[in-house]
This record gives C-alpha cells, sequence and structure tokens, in this order.
C-alpha cells in the first residue's frame, strides 16, 4: 500500500492546518492513517484507541514503532474536526480508489444470508415448569434457565415460522 499511495502527497495539505510552533505532536501522517484504519474497520474511536495500542499490524501501518505510545480516542475526534468531514471524505475516497484500481479493496457487492438451525428438542415439559414458576412464557430471557440446550434460542421469520435453535450467518464477496 506505501508503493500505491503517495501518503506524502495526501498529507501535504493536512500540514497546513498546523502550526510549527509548539509542542511536536503526532504527525498528520500517522494521524491520518489512524483514521484510514478506523472508518476501515468500522471502529469506535476507543476500539480504534484499542486497536493502535494492541494490534501490532494496525500499529505498523500507522507508522508506530512497538514502544511508542499511541494517540487516545479523544486525539482521533480532534484531529476528524481539524480535517473537516470534506476533505476527509474527499481524502478516503481518493485512496479507497487507488486501491480498488489493484483489486486491494472490496464490497463491491457483499451477499448476507442467515438460515436456521432447529433444534431437536421438545420444549413442552420446559414450557409448563417455567410457567408453574410464575413465568408468563418460555422466551429468550428464560429459555436458558429452562431448556436442555442453554445455547439455544427462539427464532421467528414472519407470522408462521417459529423455531428453537441457531442462527447461521454467510457472507460473500461476489468478486470471488
Amino acid at each position: 500500500m506505501n508503493k500505491i499511495i503517495k501518503w506524502n502527497e495526501s498529507v501535504k495539505p493536512l500540514r497546513k492546518l498546523y502550526s510549527s510552533k509548539g509542542d511536536n505532536g503526532i504527525d498528520v501522517r500517522k494521524g491520518l492513517k489512524c483514521l484510514i484504519v478506523q472508518f476501515w474497520e468500522d471502529y469506535s474511536d476507543r476500539q480504534a484507541e484499542k486497536a493502535l495500542k494492541e494490534n501490532f499490524a494496525v500499529k505498523w501501518f500507522c507508522e508506530f514503532s512497538i514502544g511508542e505510545a499511541t494517540p487516545d480516542h479523544s486525539y482521533l475526534g480532534k484531529l476528524r474536526k481539524r480535517i473537516g468531514a470534506d476533505r476527509l471524505a474527499r481524502i478516503l475516497i481518493h485512496i479507497n480508489k487507488e486501491l480498488r484500481k489493484y483489486g486491494l479493496f472490496g464490497n463491491i457487492f457483499e451477499v448476507i444470508d442467515a438460515s436456521a438451525i432447529v433444534t431437536k428438542i421438545a420444549l413442552w415439559k420446559e414450557r409448563d415448569k417455567a410457567i408453574s414458576e410464575g413465568e408468563e412464557k418460555l422466551n429468550n430471557k428464560n429459555v436458558k434457565k429452562y431448556a436442555k440446550d442453554q445455547e439455544a434460542r427462539w427464532g421467528v421469520k414472519g407470522k408462521d415460522k417459529v423455531w428453537i435453535g441457531y442462527k447461521r450467518h454467510v457472507s460473500i464477496d461476489t468478486r470471488h
């Protein structure tokens, strides 16, 4: 990515947002990369802070050495505000566009599907027990207390299809 994206060119207009006086803070190039990771991974500010501290790949991408302090969550919000939503959007669109040219950026069309996995248990006794112990009915809030399968939950699809069991989710990026 460092060969594809001209980081210094992307950051050049942002350097004007900083004064040459005072303390040297976090370089805006590192900050921009932090915001890009946050956007790509859909992290909250606190999740991005944690990723920067704990994930060596994220730390490396954002140009922080292993022992170097990384920014906290408040830095990310302040940097976004300083850069501005429109400017940041233009930068992210440009970077994503460059990465798409090389086939490195996906989510062109993603299909997500869920399937029901129905457990092979009868819950009549469990339902009767729950009601006899004062429950209005057997539901997802109390099924764990009464059912033999402690992990199963009620599922519903439409008005007529109700089951107890699990849901399996599958996601496919149609490029692959």
